[in-house]
């Protein structure tokens, strides 16, 4: 999020991680940012998705088959 073009950096950026089920298998990464205009807040959303998926399949997290990411509504 520190690296988008799009983030407000005079604003606080938030990352919670989750795994409350570990049956599921599953973590729930949420970033929270601001955008410094309205108008690219779904731009903002796209790129930090990519650059996270990337990212972690990159260090060898995940595999690029097992990689499903959201944008929240």
């Amino acid at each position: 999020a520190v690296s988008c073009p799009y983030t407000h950096l005079g604003h606080g950026i938030e990352v919670e991680l989750d795994d409350s089920d570990p049956r599921l298998h599953t973590m729930k990464l949420n970033i929270r940012a601001y955008v410094y205009d309205h108008r690219y807040a779904s731009a903002m959303q796209t790129d930090i998705l990519r650059r996270t998926r990337r990212e972690l399949i990159a260090c060898g997290v995940l595999r690029n088959r097992d990689v499903q990411l959201s944008i929240p509504n």
